[in-house]
């Protein structure tokens, strides 16, 4: 995917705990430019991978993933982009336990669905 094709996504809160996310196209790409342009606003970057529907995955967007090989697991993950490994993952929600499941969503052998947002489907998070 080229800069250019980039479309990135604000959130813009409405009211106390009601969230919109607003797409927004930029004519520059540099991180810098955007920042000065939205200031302090939440941006949601795309990961370039698109979901089994076709719709594309966001950071902070909730997804299923389904493992198509071995025990062919579903879990419910926040997508997270990792500093350190300089890639998207997708985070298993768990409360139950302490370890949490993470996969790099690019080069994983699962099906993958948007199911929400951590903004607009709170309920999913537990």
């Amino acid at each position: 995917m080229k800069a250019k094709d980039f479309t990135l996504k604000v959130v813009n809160e409405i009211d106390e705990d009601k969230f919109e996310l607003v797409e927004f196209k930029p004519y520059m790409t540099y991180a810098s430019c955007i920042n000065c342009i939205l200031g302090d606003a939440e941006i949601l970057r795309p990961t370039g991978i698109k979901d089994i529907e076709g719709k594309m995955i966001y950071e902070n967007y909730i997804i299923e993933v389904e493992e198509r090989i071995g025990d062919k697991r579903k879990y419910k993950c926040i997508v997270k982009y990792n500093d350190f490994k300089a890639r998207f993952e997708a985070k298993e929600i768990r409360t139950d336990i302490s370890y949490t499941h993470k996969m790099d969503i690019l080069n994983s052998m699962c099906w993958l669905k948007v199911v929400g947002n951590i903004y607009q489907n709170k309920e999913l998070l537990s």
